[in-house]
């Protein structure tokens, strides 16, 4: 099959379960919401969809476990979902696991998915200089960067670009906060 020249990408699905097993079983072997979460992210990175199986008890209500695993992510989509909603694969790196998107609706938009994103120590002043070796460095992006922000705080994020890439100090959760994988929005010219 020629692909070269369609404006679409082959899509594909992973089909995961909450436990071990599908439909109503008497499994307690509940998988993590971090792993559910990041499981979602890594279909998108590559276009896939994400499917979710519940098993409902035999008057279709949704046991509780069950129940309160799929708010916690939607509690994530909350904040992250424009990202995964409208982000396709693009061809920007990292050296790690984190990956960037582009938005389908809107070309001045990249999504940097970042896991494990790991928490700041009190009291740390973002605003320091920037320094080259601490930053995260994003390759192949060849578009004018305007912007890096978190999507869940706002925060803006100090970045370089030259002929390498991007390097872009990321920082962790402020206390209180993780979502295990945390989106930051990148404006571009």
């Amino acid at each position: 099959l020629d692909l070269r020249g369609r404006s679409k990408y082959i899509t594909g699905e992973m089909c995961e379960t909450l436990c071990d097993h599908w439909g109503v079983a008497d499994d307690i072997n509940f998988k993590p919401v971090k792993q559910l979460i990041e499981e979602l992210c890594e279909c998108r990175k590559v276009g896939a969809n994400f499917l979710l199986n519940i098993g409902p008890n035999a008057d279709g209500s949704v046991p509780l476990m069950q129940k309160a695993t799929m708010e916690c992510i939607g509690r994530w989509m909350q904040t992250y979902g424009k990202a995964i909603y409208n982000g396709r694969p693009f061809i920007a790196y990292t050296d790690s696991r984190d990956f960037i998107q582009k938005d389908a609706t809107d070309e001045k938009i990249l999504y940097l998915f970042r896991f494990n994103p790991g928490h700041s120590t009190t009291g740390v002043d973002v605003s320091e200089e920037f320094k080259e070796a601490e930053a995260t460095l994003l390759k192949n992006i060849s578009v004018k960067v305007k912007t890096i922000t978190w999507m869940d705080s706002g925060e803006d994020l100090p970045f370089t670009q030259d002929g390498t890439g991007v390097r872009v100090k990321l920082t962790g959760y402020p206390y209180g906060r993780s979502h295990c994988v945390r989106v930051a929005r990148i404006i571009t010219e």
